[in-house]
Parts: structure tokens; sequence; C-alpha cells
């Protein structure tokens, strides 16, 4: 599983979510990281927005998730 969001983490986000000392991280790294170490899986992160020259074409399924 990979998961792809070139955003990085902003106060903002601790209004949504507990206070992190992530803030200025890419969100996608850090819930990858909080993913493997909670339930022990091997998912990778790429920190960078999908676009057309984004290199999907390995990847079977594509989910888009945005909040606007």
């Amino acid at each position: 599983m990979t998961l792809m969001d070139g955003h990085i983490i902003s106060p903002a986000n601790c209004v949504r979510q507990p206070p992190s000392a992530e803030i200025g991280l890419a969100k996608a790294i850090v819930m990858v990281s909080r993913l493997n170490l909670f339930w022990r899986l091997s998912w990778t992160a790429i920190p960078e927005l999908l676009s057309e020259q984004s290199k999907i074409g390995d990847f079977d399924v594509v989910i888009g998730c945005v909040d606007t």
C-alpha cells in the first residue's frame, strides 16, 4: 500500500486532530509512519501531489480523497 500526499502538516490541522509535534512534516510520511508502527505494516509514502507526471502505472487501484 502506498499513500501519496504532497501537503505538509500545518497548525490548522491541529483543530481537527490532536496537537502534533509533526507540524512542518509531510502528511503522507507521518501517516504511514503511524500506521506502520501501530499495525506493524510495511506501507510506503510518496510526499508529493498526484499529477499527470506521477508514476502510478504499477498500482492496481488509485483512490482519491480530498477535502476541497
